[in-house]
């Protein structure tokens, strides 16, 4: 899309959304399509899109309608680049598409995190939707009450305190924002088998210090990850 467009009840982004993709590509892009398969838009778009754009344009999820997945377009991409150098567009002169298993889920969300700088529909805990849960974006209004979310654990910070105890500090992420979390000593076997990248279900307060919100964690379960 050049701009935002809804479509059948969903939202469609810009391409210049995504990193290093800016307005007047997007524009031209558009205006080159349609594209049959990766090697027409290699052809069609060789003198605006570097190899390193349209790899950012396979991993921002704008390239879907090729029909192939994220790593075999990639991994297709040189030999696209070359059918494109040649200056003819013609069936006989195309490579054979060697398809690839995709990415693992987690590759794929951190792309997705790189080129938007937000999670656009990867993000594992936007499918769990129940008014019991709260989302992170909404912390602020829940100032020193007991909650539940379920969040992606985006990182696990362990330390001794003063008194030799362990404690951890989390950075956790919902599809709304992300927040930071912490395990004091007390609670501190909560987190064995925890690790990043797992989605939990967390129980905790949400608290504020120096006019920052942030959640005091005291029970904690990994969840598997709807398809």
């Amino acid at each position: 899309n050049i701009d935002y467009d809804i479509k059948n009840n969903s939202l469609y982004l810009p391409l210049y959304l995504i990193k290093n993709i800016n307005y007047n590509m997007t524009k031209q892009i558009i205006e080159n399509g349609p594209y049959d398969d990766l090697f027409i838009f290699a052809a069609k778009n060789k003198n605006i899109l570097t190899k390193d754009l349209i790899t950012n344009l396979i991993n921002g999820d704008a390239m879907r309608s090729l029909s192939f997945n994220h790593q075999t377009l990639i991994n297709n991409l040189d030999a696209a680049l070359t059918y494109a150098s040649l200056g003819i567009e013609d069936d006989n002169l195309k490579p054979i598409i060697n398809e690839e298993k995709e990415y693992d889920e987690d590759i794929l969300r951190a792309k997705e995190l790189e080129l938007y700088g937000f999670y656009v529909g990867k993000h594992p805990s936007a499918r769990y939707q129940d008014s019991k849960i709260m989302k992170l974006k909404d912390a602020s209004k829940y100032l020193f009450k007991n909650v539940l979310c379920i969040v992606l654990i985006e990182n696990i910070k362990n330390i001794k305190t003063k008194k030799n105890d362990d404690m951890a500090f989390l950075t956790i992420s919902d599809e709304t924002s992300s927040l930071e979390a912490t395990i004091f000593p007390k609670n501190y076997d909560i987190i064995n088998g925890i690790k990043k990248n797992d989605l939990v279900l967390i129980k905790g307060s949400v608290s504020k210090t120096y006019d920052k919100v942030h959640l005091i964690v005291s029970e904690i379960k990994k969840q598997s990850v709807r398809k």
